[in-house]
């Protein structure tokens, strides 16, 4: 997974920095920020899996970043077409933030000095977020395809069983008693257990 640190503490950048290269192997790249402003400008180049945000910066704190994404000149939505989808862990030296971060849906919120095992805590509750994430886009896929696939075919019911068929390979259904007679484009008739009024609509 990709990390970004934004943070204007050079030294609390490293630190946390090098307890992500000791303690989380998940995490294989790390870049750092000292302000939001650059902070965007890495997300965007980098698309990274987990944001790990200071509160308290100079000029703009951490609570303004989607603020930033959105005036930064360029829509959030050509960067991230769904959502964000990176995960935000905050990190800061003040508790009083807490609910205002859950507000903005952090992963995970950290008090400096961080602990190590609440690090990485909060990196495997992101990675099972991310993990989440994907396979909901994968379902979301999966329905937009049985979509296409229900308006591109028809399900046509021979007797041996289901024939799907696309509309563009039918030429003509043509009423045969209780039955209907289906002529498709390769010159084969097929039958189907079902009277013409059945295929109307």
């Amino acid at each position: 997974m990709k990390a970004i640190i934004i943070d204007d503490e050079k030294r609390a950048r490293h630190l946390l920095s090098n307890l992500l290269t000791e303690h989380c192997a998940s995490i294989t790249s790390i870049e750092e920020a000292q302000d939001l402003a650059s902070g965007v400008d890495l997300i965007k180049t980098n698309k990274p899996d987990i944001v790990f945000l200071d509160i308290e910066m100079p000029v703009l704190n951490g609570f303004e970043l989607l603020d930033v994404l959105n005036q930064s000149g360029l829509d959030i939505l050509e960067y991230f077409p769904n959502q964000i989808d990176f995960k935000i862990i905050f990190v800061t030296a003040y508790n009083q933030y807490a609910i205002e971060a859950f507000k903005l849906s952090a992963v995970d919120y950290l008090l400096k000095p961080v602990d190590t095992t609440e690090l990485k805590d909060a990196v495997a509750k992101a990675e099972e977020a991310i993990k989440a994430n994907n396979l909901n886009d994968q379902l979301n896929k999966l329905r937009d395809s049985l979509k296409q696939l229900s308006m591109d075919k028809i399900a046509l019911e021979i007797p041996k069983g289901i024939m799907f068929a696309s509309h563009n390979d039918i030429v003509y259904f043509e009423a045969d008693g209780m039955y209907t007679n289906v002529q498709l484009m390769d010159g084969k008739q097929k039958t189907i257990c079902k009277p013409l009024k059945h295929f109307v609509e």
